[in-house]
């Protein structure tokens, strides 16, 4: 039961992939990274085929760019703070605080 709650964070930010409209929950946001970088992990130790490595790690990109937007939604932050994990470490800190913050909306992740 744990497991599918914590793996619905993963599905529904991939099935929102090309939807930036709406807010994702902070604990939908890190199952999605969780997952995300456990799938990233095991696509470049056991698939040999640079192609496939290569969908994966454009298709969850995308993803985590719609779900970080989404969170920002979430916090009332405007969709360009995400450019600060451009930004490498100055522009990471605050964009991984902004990612921790509590939602502000009773409906997120819905």
């Amino acid at each position: 039961m744990q497991f599918q709650i914590m793996f619905e964070g993963f599905t529904i930010a991939c099935k929102k992939t090309f939807d930036y409209k709406g807010k994702t929950s902070r604990a939908h946001f890190w199952n999605f990274v969780l997952w995300a970088t456990l799938i990233n992990i095991l696509c470049r130790n056991f698939i040999s085929v640079v192609l496939i490595q290569s969908l994966f790690f454009i298709w969850f990109n995308l993803a985590g760019l719609s779900c970080s937007i989404r969170r920002l939604r979430d916090i009332n932050k405007k969709w360009y703070w995400t450019l600060l994990a451009l930004i490498p470490i100055l522009g990471t800190i605050p964009w991984i605080y902004f990612m921790c913050q509590p939602s502000l909306s009773k409906t997120a992740g819905k």
